[in-house]
């Protein structure tokens, strides 16, 4: 009898260097397989790689190093979302149950509009993370019926506030709508401007130089025109207001701009020409450093090569003028950027040898808190030719040690989050020395009273379901107040947290979170109109 995963791991390619992909099952909510599809996008490059699970469930990503997300999605099926996932990492997703959010375009209050395409996003404010899931992998969008109704799938996994976008129809596009976490099916009152669409003229021409550019692809929406020889180009039935512009040009990097049009708005587009930019990647002696990752920060598709043995890279149809950086990392050696010059086609990056950071994390008996994780992020005053970026993240061992590896000099704050809710989270501060091993001061968890209230309205009264959650980038939790509004979560954190509550006919409240300061009730305020929300 195989051992679990053992399966999962034969689907790999032949080859395939260890550590270089994710492999996991998918299951729904009653633990039955599911056919999904899976995707794991690279927090550094942001290249996503995408697989389908087989009818058992099982799945292996072909991945390249460091930090990813993984999202999965079905048919008649909710969806699943992981953080801080690494290769060689197993990851078990289970699909949420299909959620359906529900509600009415609607003119100043009275008839609902028709036609109006609505799409999910995250909402502002809220984190980045799992952004791209709604934007690319698996978009949720719908247009508005005769009365104006409209039935979008919900993105129940995804940390943080959505919102709902206007992006087209008969109406002024580019306004946002929050939804709450409480609107997970009720309905809601989009409230939306009716507009004439306009047609939309303008130029497509050469950043650099101002030429003007033919046979270009010109997007607003779903509004397409193409340039004539002398760059203009007409688009028909656009909505007025706020959007974004897309510009596909034969041979250059995709472009897009955020921009308002309005009836008699003519558009400048100026296309940056691409740059193929070569480089060599080298250590602090001047060695060329082989099979290096060398990364473009300033597109959305991140473009990206690897050095051959001579330290060389080429990354091409690059544009500098839109601004962004070269990033590059090779095992053993520190992760280090550099910004390109407009119009110098060569660059040479220097990775200093990596440090190492070690450490031991313990339970309040003393005993090795194997299994924990451990998460590492740039201090303030930190030094070094590049912090860190994103969290980092490894597993304690049996004997409750944790190694980070191939880390730039600097300060890190070191963070622990145990999976016991009866366990405090912890946090200590360490140095990491150039190119060599610092060891971090023990960290000895401690028991903790959980985090305790009580949800009510102005009066005092206990809000029953209020959905409360505890959110930081380091863990999130959630609680349902019960009849008498009372409600517990883990133990606060020795750090800044959120705390927000919601419930259906109140308006979302937040307040900040800290070890050692009482937490007060959180009383909810009733919206003026319960049905609706106002952006």
């Amino acid at each position: 009898m195989r051992e679990p995963g053992e399966r999962i791991r034969a689907l790999a390619p032949a080859g395939l260097p260890t550590g270089q992909f994710i492999e996991g099952t998918i299951c729904d909510a009653g633990g039955h397989p599911v056919a999904a599809r899976v995707a794991a996008r690279s927090v550094t490059t942001g290249l996503v790689h995408e697989a389908r699970a087989d009818d058992s469930g099982g799945f292996v990503l072909v991945v390249g190093p460091g930090e990813h997300e993984v999202a999965a999605t079905a048919a008649r099926h909710g969806d699943a979302f992981r953080r801080n996932v690494f290769p060689g990492t197993r990851v078990d997703l289970v699909l949420t149950p299909p959620v359906f959010l529900t509600g009415r375009a609607v003119a100043g209050g009275g008839p609902g509009v028709a036609g109006v395409r609505l799409r999910l996003r995250k909402g502002d404010g809220s984190t980045d993370r799992g952004a791209w899931v709604l934007a690319d992998f698996a978009p949720r969008e719908a247009t508005t019926a005769k009365d104006g109704a409209f039935e979008i799938l919900r993105a129940t996994s995804l940390d943080g506030v959505l919102a709902l976008e206007i992006a087209g129809g008969p109406v002024r596009v580019g306004g946002r709508v929050p939804v709450p976490s409480s609107s997970r099916s009720a309905d809601l009152v989009v409230p939306v401007e009716p507009a004439e669409p306009i047609a939309v003229r303008g130029t497509a021409c050469d950043l650099a130089t101002g030429a003007p550019l033919a046979a270009v692809e010109v997007r607003r929406d779903v509004h397409v025109g193409r340039t004539g020889e002398e760059g203009a180009f007409r688009l028909e039935g656009v909505s007025p207001g706020t959007g974004l512009v897309e510009v596909l040009a034969p041979g250059r990097p995709a472009y897009d701009e955020t921009v308002s049009v309005e009836r008699g708005t003519k558009l400048l587009l100026r296309v940056p020409a691409p740059l193929d930019l070569d480089g060599v990647v080298t250590d602090e002696a001047g060695a060329p450093v082989a099979d290096a990752v060398v990364c473009w920060t300033g597109s959305a598709l991140r473009p990206a090569a690897r050095t051959d043995e001579r330290g060389r890279f080429r990354i091409g149809g690059i544009a500098p003028e839109r601004g962004g950086v070269v990033q590059a990392w090779a095992a053993g050696f520190a992760p280090v950027e550099a910004w390109p010059v407009p119009g110098e086609p060569r660059i040479t990056l220097r990775l200093p040898r990596g440090g190492r950071l070690s450490g031991r994390v313990s339970g309040p008996e003393g005993t090795p808190a194997a299994g924990v994780g451990v998460r590492i992020a740039a201090a303030g005053g930190t030094r070094g030719r590049k912090v860190l970026r994103d969290l980092r993240s490894a597993r304690c061992d049996d004997d409750g040690r944790y190694l980070f590896q191939d880390l730039p000099e600097q300060d890190v704050w070191i963070f622990v989050v145990p999976r016991d809710p009866h366990l405090a989270p912890a946090r200590g501060r360490a140095s990491v020395p150039p190119g060599a091993l610092g060891q971090a001061a023990d960290i000895r968890l401690r028991r903790a009273d959980m985090l305790e209230s009580v949800v009510t309205d102005p009066d005092g009264s206990p809000v029953s379901g209020a959905i409360v959650r505890l959110v930081s980038p380091l863990r999130s939790a959630m609680a349902v107040a019960d009849d008498r509004g009372r409600f517990a979560l883990p133990p606060a954190a020795p750090w800044k947290e959120v705390l927000s509550a919601v419930a259906p006919t109140f308006a979302p409240t937040s307040v900040v979170v800290q070890d050692g300061v009482p937490l007060p009730p959180v009383v909810l305020l009733p919206l003026a109109d319960p049905t609706s929300l106002t952006v």
